[in-house]
């Protein structure tokens, strides 16, 4: 039986090489090409796209008892001296796209390589993408709906970029019998991508991702920021926070606290799940209409990453900058290269898990479910008979000071 399939193999992949060098042909003669080669150029030297090392000085990641990300503290602090180019964690994916753009009659190897290429090269080439994304912000029926955005974002950046065009929409988001599709015009039926999308465990950070996106155990969580309405999880999250952090700056995004503690889970819950990938510097996305961040964590190393608050359009054009790292990130197990030596060895850790007991450190590392994921109250979880209630913080650990 496995003869029969060689041909269509065969032509499948006639048809991947000639679709790529048509698009690589196209790329090269676009008037785009000097901003994306510019772009290029800023990721692997520039400043303003460096990735900057985080250090936590204090969470509520490890009390003993669970909390949901909506409800997530974890002030950090800015190592300004550790900043690095953002090509320096993607060194697979950046050379990928050097040498197409520089070499002649060029193609990569492995199918996923020209996968990963096929659909960047593709959407840089599709107007109707670019100009989706340059007047996504007018468009006031979409951005200043959490849901509808969501679903705009999934259906029409995120997936177009990502290996695989699945995303899952978490099931508690609002929505009225009029948001079973698509709302930018598109019409595209989405009643069947929400679906259960939480992670963690009811006994440390736990809760429900906006998106998931990708497929195959490698989906990237992302958060879509919307302060503005106060129905949506991000708008909630921001209302509680604003009473209990008064004089801590939160730098680039509102809910930077909850897309930490949704970054730190999912990297350990990842690391659990495919203990043989090549590494663990696990991406999570926060987006609006207007602009993204990205934080990477790496479980295994305890290194945690945060870039700055990147534009999606300049002006009236689009930022290239923005959708290069979007499909880096999506596409981080194939295009990613994780922590060098020198990051490894180098490099300030996390300190995470600082003052957790084992048991709690146990939760992290080894039993974060996916899926059916509820919280418990602090009454329900602490056993007063329980030594876990005696927590003994190692003489080296920061004082913690919570909000009040």
């Amino acid at each position: 039986m496995a003869a029969l399939y060689k041909p269509r193999d065969k032509r499948r992949k006639i048809d991947i090489d000639s679709e790529l060098k048509s698009l690589i042909i196209s790329i090269k003669h676009s008037t785009s090409l000097p901003d994306i080669t510019a772009t290029l150029r800023a990721l692997c030297e520039g400043d303003a796209d460096a990735l900057t090392v985080l250090i936590i000085e204090s969470s509520n990641a490890c009390l003993g008892y669970g909390v949901p990300f909506s409800m997530a503290f974890c002030h950090t602090k800015l190592q300004l001296k550790e900043s690095y180019t953002f090509a320096s964690f993607f060194v697979p994916g950046m050379s990928l796209i050097e040498k197409a753009l520089n070499m002649t009659d060029w193609l990569p190897d492995d199918d996923l390589s020209k996968q990963s290429l096929v659909r960047l090269l593709s959407f840089l080439n599709d107007k109707g993408s670019i100009n989706f994304i340059k007047t996504l912000h007018k468009r006031q029926d979409i951005f200043n709906n959490e849901t509808r955005l969501c679903v705009a974002l999934a259906e029409h950046v995120l997936t177009k970029l990502a290996p695989k065009a699945n995303y899952i929409l978490d099931h508690h988001y609002p929505r009225l019998k009029t948001d079973d599709e698509c709302r930018c015009g598109c019409h595209s039926k989405i009643d069947d991508k929400y679906g259960d999308t939480s992670i963690g465990h009811y006994s440390v950070w736990h809760g429900n991702i906006d998106a998931l996106v990708g497929g195959e155990g490698l989906e990237i969580p992302v958060l879509i920021d919307l302060t503005n309405d106060p129905d949506s999880p991000g708008g909630r999250a921001q209302a509680e926070m604003k009473h209990r952090i008064k004089n801590e700056h939160i730098e680039d995004f509102p809910i930077k606290h909850q897309m930490l503690s949704q970054a730190i889970v999912f990297s350990f819950l990842q690391k659990a799940r495919h203990p043989d990938s090549k590494h663990f510097l696990i991406p999570c996305i926060g987006m609006s209409a207007k602009q993204m961040i990205v934080y990477l964590y790496d479980s295994k190393y305890d290194v945690l990453l945060q870039s700055r608050a990147i534009s999606l359009t300049d002006g009236n054009e689009v930022n290239y900058t923005g959708l290069i790292v979007l499909w880096l990130v999506l596409n981080y197990q194939n295009l990613g290269s994780g922590l060098s030596e020198y990051c490894v060895k180098n490099m300030s850790k996390a300190a995470f898990l600082k003052g957790a007991d084992s048991e709690t450190e146990n939760i992290y590392k080894e039993r974060l479910p996916v899926g059916d994921v509820h919280g418990r109250s602090m009454c329900e979880t602490l056993d007063p008979t329980s030594t876990r209630r005696v927590v003994i913080t190692p003489p080296d650990t920061p004082k913690f000071v919570w909000p009040s």
